[in-house]
């Protein structure tokens, strides 16, 4: 993932915490783009495969695995693109 969008999501994710006054702890979880919730809990089954989750402290991840009836199996860390 770019380092420029990684930095749009968390910006955007940190916003969408404060403006609904949400724990900082949990993920705030995106689809095609779009904020679709927040969870409390680090488990992907609720979430669909494909769908972004950001975490309080930074982290992204991707939900990997699994159906659109099931959920997804894991969440799969992604590492920002460094400019060389």
């Amino acid at each position: 993932m770019k380092a420029a969008t990684m930095a749009k999501l968390k910006s955007a994710s940190s916003q969408y915490r404060e403006e609904r006054d949400l724990p900082d702890t949990g993920c705030v979880v995106w689809h095609k783009g779009i904020i679709c919730g927040w969870s409390s809990t680090t488990t992907p089954e609720g979430w669909l495969p494909g769908c972004i989750g950001v975490w309080e402290t930074g982290e992204v991840g991707v939900a990997t695995g699994g159906d659109m009836q099931a959920g997804a199996v894991e969440w799969v860390r992604v590492e920002s693109e460094v400019a060389a």
